[in-house]
C-alpha cells in the first residue's frame, strides 16, 4: 500500500511469503471462450480508471455472455468502501481499512475473493501496489494475466 513504511512492507512481504507457501491452487490455461468466471483487479486512482475498467468488463461480458465477472479496485485515497453492481459485473473498491497495518487482509469478503478459483484473474495495475500484489499472489485463480 502506498502509505506503508519500509518496516511495514518488509513485514507484510514476510507474511505474504509464508502464506504463499501454504497456498495451493490448480493451474489451468483458460481463454475468454472457456472461462466461466473472470476477476479483474486494478488500482482505483481516479474516475477514469474506474470507467475504463468497467468498460473493459462490459466488453468481455458482451462478447462472452454468461461469464461471471468480479472487479476489485484498490483506492489509497479513500477509507470508504464502495460497491457498484450491474447486471454484468460486481465492482468493489477496497481501501487500506481492508488490510492490517502490515498489509495482510483482514476483510472477510476480500479473503473470500482471494480463495475463489476464478478461471482467469486479470491484473490491470500499472504501478506497484502491495495490496494488489498480495491479492494476486495468493489468489486461487487457475490462470493469471498481468503484472505478476
Amino acid at each position: 500500500m502506498s502509505n506503508m513504511n519500509f518496516f511495514q512492507e518488509r513485514l507484510g512481504r514476510y507474511f505474504l511469503q509464508l502464506r504463499k507457501k501454504k497456498t495451493k491452487r490448480k493451474l489451468h490455461l483458460n481463454t475468454f471462450d472457456t472461462a466461466q468466471s473472470i476477476a479483474i483487479i486494478y488500482n482505483n486512482t481516479d474516475k477514469l480508471s474506474v470507467q475504463k475498467t468497467e468498460h473493459f468488463a462490459a466488453e468481455i461480458a458482451q462478447s462472452h455472455a454468461g461469464t461471471k465477472i468480479s472487479i476489485v479496485g484498490f483506492s489509497a485515497n479513500t477509507t470508504t468502501k464502495q460497491i457498484h453492481k450491474t447486471d454484468v459485473f460486481f465492482n468493489t473498491t477496497i481501501t487500506k481499512n481492508d488490510f492490517t497495518w502490515y498489509g495482510t487482509v483482514k476483510n472477510e469478503s476480500l479473503e473470500k475473493f482471494i480463495k475463489t478459483p476464478f478461471d482467469i484473474l486479470i491484473d490491470l495495475s500499472m504501478e506497484q501496489c502491495f495490496a494488489l500484489e498480495y491479492i494476486v499472489q495468493l489468489s486461487h485463480a487457475t490462470f493469471k494475466i498481468g503484472r505478476l
